[in-house]
């Protein structure tokens, strides 16, 4: 079992929080941090997915003129 590396217990669910994620040239991306149920601190981040189809699908309909 995988256990958190901050207190050391045993992870069975993960909470996940929303952030933003600069990158290298200043352009924001929306970001998830998974954090520990118990002491909450963050075990992990990435890319949010659902954001990320939401962003792709808003600037095909934005370059196709149907925004």
């Amino acid at each position: 079992m995988t256990k958190c590396p901050t207190c050391g217990k045993t992870l069975v669910s993960l909470n996940i929080q929303p952030m933003q994620m600069p990158d290298a040239s200043g352009q924001f991306w929306r970001g998830i941090t998974f954090n520990c149920p118990y002491c909450f601190s963050a075990v992990g981040a990435g890319i949010d997915p659902i954001g990320l189809k939401e962003d792709i699908v808003s600037g095909v309909l934005k370059a196709l003129g149907k925004d």
